[in-house]
């Protein structure tokens, strides 16, 4: 989920419950009943800073998970991102490799979550990198310019480096964030119904997320493909 604008209570309660009630894919696993339990992170801009919390472990039953929405809740930040984690690859299941991952490119700091997976994505090939960290490095080093349309190219520059490294991908949708701006993105090229993103506006926040946590609000899904930049004052499109 991510928040730009004023972040409410019931954002951060409605995210946390889908650690354990979001909808899942089925694994191939038989046995892995796991949900989103592999991690969480929360990452928000305070005085144009990034700052980042994770942990290797479930957010439902996580005192560090609710110390950290205290604070955000006590002292709004600009823009926030949250992050609960079902690791395609068990073996990477910790602090570090919890979602969101923080970067910075034309004198800014981004902050960067994913949901998907990469075909045949060799961790230690890719010098212990995951292939979420490899993504956000591959947007980064293709962003030219900051602007909406900066962002779109270098995320159809990073999509094409994907397909042409790699066998594919399940999806790579990801949300990035400095702190003003933030943008989603959504492509999955396997269960569509399953890598969804849906936006909304209500009242002095503009939210984007996996699933659609409060019914109150008039959520909107993004189409496959789709591109959204998101301020406080609403969002656009580009396709």
């Amino acid at each position: 989920m991510g928040v730009v604008g004023r972040v409410e209570r019931d954002h951060v309660s409605g995210f946390r419950k889908l650690a354990h009630r979001g909808k899942i894919k089925q694994s191939k696993e038989k046995d892995d009943y796991r949900h989103h339990v592999d991690g969480w992170g929360i990452g928000f801009f305070r005085d144009g800073g990034a700052r980042i919390y994770k942990e290797g472990t479930d957010a439902y039953y996580s005192y560090g998970y609710e110390l950290v929405t205290r604070e955000i809740l006590t002292y709004p930040p600009e823009a926030a991102m949250f992050h609960i984690r079902r690791a395609s690859d068990k073996n990477t299941i910790s602090d570090a490799k919890a979602h969101p991952f923080g970067g910075s490119q034309f004198n800014k700091e981004w902050l960067f979550c994913h949901n998907g997976g990469v075909d045949n994505y060799d961790t230690m090939k890719q010098r212990g990198m995951i292939d979420s960290e490899f993504l956000f490095d591959s947007l980064l080093d293709n962003l030219k310019t900051t602007d909406f349309d900066g962002v779109f190219s270098a995320t159809q520059l990073m999509r094409k480096e994907v397909l042409s490294r790699f066998n594919g991908y399940s999806a790579i949708n990801f949300m990035l964030t400095d702190g003003k701006v933030l943008y989603a993105y959504r492509d999955a090229s396997r269960d569509a119904d399953y890598f969804e993103l849906f936006v909304a506006k209500n009242g002095e926040s503009t939210l984007v997320c996996s699933e659609e946590i409060d019914k109150k609000f008039q959520w909107s899904p993004i189409e496959n493909g789709e591109l959204v930049r998101m301020t406080k004052d609403g969002y656009e499109r580009k396709h």
